[in-house]
């Protein structure tokens, strides 16, 4: 897959790290964020469009994924804390983060 932009929000801090990566795997996106200085460690992850999210390294993060009509392959993932409910403004984020940083 060619390089596309992933957000990734940590909810704790609401920090936003652009991540610019070619990776098509959980695993891949995961090696990406660390090397981008991304603590993750015990965060559950979310995809804030399609609100999926992987069950394992393999797991194939999503493509061509709709969003306001547009078709897309940057993503926005949020990070939480484990066990803990993610909050209904996760929309709200996500509008927010496509709008600032993929024009949409």
């Amino acid at each position: 897959m060619e390089n596309r932009k992933i957000i990734i929000v940590d909810s704790s801090s609401n920090q936003k790290v652009v991540v610019n990566t070619d990776a098509e795997t959980f695993g891949e996106l995961k090696r990406a964020a660390r090397n981008a200085g991304i603590n993750y460690e015990g965060k559950d992850w979310l995809e804030g469009i399609t609100k999926t999210s992987p069950v394992g390294d393999d797991s194939l993060l999503p493509t061509n994924v709709n969003y306001k009509g547009t078709v897309t392959n940057n993503l926005v993932y949020m990070l939480t804390n484990t066990n803990k409910r993610i909050r209904s403004g996760v929309e709200t984020i996500v509008e927010s983060v496509m709008e600032e940083f993929f024009n949409i």
